[in-house]
Parts: structure tokens; C-alpha cells; sequence
């Protein structure tokens, strides 16, 4: 028995859920896909593995290059440089001038504005990827039913296009993308358009339907929440390449690079000195001369070869401080500070804290009892800083 054999016994349902994660082959692959629109280089040298059933999620913000790669995942561009599969079929290979039309790639596309047609029902709209592919009527009749109760429309398929709301044109969209069974799945920035609630209960429905008929589903956003709540797996993307690709957990926890971090969720930087490195740890001081305190970093990777003196940036989420009155008891870890400003919103309240001459945000809960200009004991749990080069 090998040692993965051994951690998993006795077989548990989450242990052969792990299992078949771990045995999840490649669907789709780029290969240094480089593209440009005249001088701009907007794909930089790109390579990625998709897997079989997984949200895959790109994501980052306007001009980065995360909708020109899926126009040419989908073949609506073409790579000047590169090569893309398809499992094991070579899709796009410039140099071999290889081009797969777009209705041979077994894709469905899901786009921003819906592509709703006025002039067509329901019915009508998400049968037009089967009759372009002439398919019998009966068999139109089938699919188009079928996909339409998936979705959620049964009983609509003789309603125009216009007579529908945001959130009925985008499951119309999405059985328009689905009735003809692709392997997978594209979605360009398909919650934009809804407002807050419908795009949070529309995430849910979609994640739901992609579970149930096991669809591979590629999504570009800039919604950094979107993407966070709703994949698998995310490559955050800047200036035509992937900063950092990994789970929605890692990259929110463990980012590698400042981009990564401070492009997902808010975050908490201060200037720092280090004092010494132990055993992994580093101590630095925070407001040297400004009688702030010193603060204790348990992580410290970002750093190359930290020593004693090196100016640096300690950097933490604000939902991992800890707001404390200044009479409670002594802790590790803590700043002094005076709260500036309290905004109530709703489940907590937002907390701005001068610490000397900085100004940090922390969340403290709404049952706890503190005013706009008393004096607080910010506490930074060790596990929730990481120590980073000043840039």
C-alpha cells in the first residue's frame, strides 16, 4: 500500500471525492498563446490545463487580457503564436496553420449582453444552435423542452425575448449555450447585468446546474467575489499573463505576488523594520521611533534572505485583526491606535484605527461596544501576517 492508499482508508465519501479530484484529466490546454492588436501585446506567452468538470475562472481587471483569450478558446480570435487542444485534438496552431472553425469546437457560449433576439421566442431562440446544425424536429422539440425545464423555464418557450427579465434572458442564454450538449461551457462576464441579489441567487442556480450535468465551465470576470465564490480554480491574470492560479482558498490565504494580494479582498499594510529572523519567524518593528510596538510575523517566504534592518511592508486582511477596548487584557502582537471613524453596515461595523501617523480598517461586531475616538488595542494574529519586500 502506498502512502495515499494508506491516508485514505477507511474509504469516506469526501476520501473518494478527493480521489477522483486527484484522477481529473486535462480537457483543454494553451500552449504560449500570444496575441496582439497592432503593438499591444494582450496574451502574453499564455499556458494553461483545464480540467475535465471544473469551474475555471480568469480572472482581473479591464485590459488584462481575460476576454481575448476566451474569443480565442472559442475561436472568435485567432492567436498569432501558440498552440490550443482540445483533449487530445490540436485546435489552433498558427505555425501549422491549423484553425478549427468555431461550431466544430463542442463549445457553448454564454456572452455579456445575452444575444437575446427580439424577433424569436423562447422556444425559437435556444433551438437555433440545433437547427443550424440541422437536427430533426422532433429532436429539436426534445432537447430544447428538456434543457428548458433544467433551467427553469418550462412553460415560457412561447414568450418573446423582450418580454423577459435579466435573469430569465440569462437562463435563456445559458440553455441557448447548453441545448446542443457541448463539453464546454464559456461564460463572458455573465452576472454583470443583474443587480446584486438576482447575480448572487443566479451564481448559485448556474453552480447547481454545472454540478448536475458535469459541464466543463471556463468564466471571465473581473468580480474578484464572483470568482472567488463560484470556482474551482482561478488564474488571476495582469497584462496578458497569469499572476498566480490556484484554488479560491489559496489565492485569497496564500497569495504569491502583490498583485495577487492586493487585487483580491481588501488589505492591511504597514511599513516595518526587522529585528531579527528565528526559527522561521520574523520580528519586526512597526513605527520604529513612534513608540508603536513590535509585532511578531509567522510567515516571512516573500522576503529573500531577510536580515536585520531591511525595510519591509507586514500585511494582514482586516477581518483577521482583532479590536480590542484598551483596558483589556495584554496580548501579543499589538498596536495601540485611536478609532477615527465607525461605519455601521449591516452584519459588522467597519472600524478606521489611526495608528500614529497610518490609518488601518478592521471589522468588529456590531454587539460589541466601542465609540468613534476612544483609544483601542489592535491585536494581529501571527497566522494572519505575512512579511513582504518594500516596493
Amino acid at each position: 500500500m502506498n502512502m495515499s492508499e494508506a491516508i485514505f482508508k477507511p474509504s469516506t465519501p469526501y476520501d473518494e471525492r478527493i480521489k477522483a479530484e486527484a484522477k481529473k484529466k486535462d480537457i483543454l490546454r494553451l500552449e504560449q498563446i500570444t496575441k496582439h492588436f497592432g503593438n499591444n501585446k494582450v496574451v502574453d506567452a499564455l499556458s494553461l490545463n483545464i480540467q475535465e468538470g471544473e469551474i475555471f475562472t480568469l480572472l482581473g481587471p479591464s485590459g488584462c487580457g481575460k476576454t481575448t483569450t476566451l474569443r480565442q478558446i472559442a475561436g472568435l480570435e485567432q492567436p498569432d503564436s501558440g498552440k490550443i487542444y482540445f483533449r487530445d485534438t490540436l485546435l489552433v496552431s498558427p505555425s501549422e496553420k491549423i484553425n478549427m472553425p468555431t461550431h466544430k469546437r463542442k463549445m457553448g457560449m454564454v456572452f455579456q449582453s445575452y444575444a437575446i433576439w427580439p424577433h424569436l421566442n423562447v422556444f425559437e431562440t435556444v433551438a437555433y444552435p440545433l437547427r443550424a446544425r440541422n437536427v430533426k424536429n422532433a429532436e429539436v422539440k426534445r432537447r430544447v423542452m428538456e434543457i428548458l425545464e433544467l433551467v427553469g423555464l418550462s412553460g415560457k418557450e412561447d414568450r418573446a425575448g423582450p418580454a423577459l427579465s435579466g435573469g430569465q434572458q440569462q437562463r435563456v442564454a445559458v440553455a441557448r449555450a447548453l441545448v446542443y450538449e457541448p463539453d464546454i461551457l464559456l461564460l463572458d462576464e455573465p452576472f454583470s447585468n443583474l443587480d446584486v441579489k438576482l447575480r448572487e441567487q443566479m451564481r448559485v442556480e448556474l453552480k447547481l446546474l454545472q454540478r448536475r450535468i458535469g459541464v466543463t465551465v471556463i468564466l471571465v470576470t473581473h468580480d474578484q467575489m464572483e470568482a472567488l465564490s463560484f470556482s474551482d480554480r482561478i488564474a488571476i491574470m495582469n497584462q496578458g499573463k497569469i499572476e498566480q492560479l490556484g484554488t479560491p482558498k489559496q489565492l485569497y490565504e496564500r497569495p504569491q505576488t502583490v498583485f495577487a494580494r492586493d487585487f483580491i479582498g481588501k488589505n492591511i499594510t504597514l511599513e516595518a523594520e526587522i529585528e531579527s529572523v528565528e526559527r522561521g519567524a520574523v520580528k519586526v518593528i512597526v513605527g520604529k521611533g513612534k513608540g508603536q510596538g513590535t509585532v511578531l510575523c509567522a510567515r516571512h517566504n516573500y522576503v529573500t534572505q531577510p536580515s536585520k534592518g531591511q525595510k519591509v511592508v507586514v500585511s494582514i486582511r482586516p477581518e483577521d485583526i482583532v479590536v480590542h477596548a484598551s483596558d483589556g487584557e495584554a496580548d501579543p502582537n499589538v498596536l495601540e491606535g485611536e478609532i477615527d471613524a465607525l461605519l455601521f453596515i449591516g452584519d459588522r461595523y467597519e472600524c478606521h484605527i489611526k495608528i500614529g501617523d497610518e490609518a488601518i480598517l478592521g471589522y468588529v461586531p456590531r454587539n460589541q461596544n466601542l465609540e468613534e475616538g476612544s483609544n483601542v488595542r489592535i491585536h494581529f494574529p501571527l497566522e494572519g501576517l505575512s512579511v513582504w519586500p518594500k516596493s
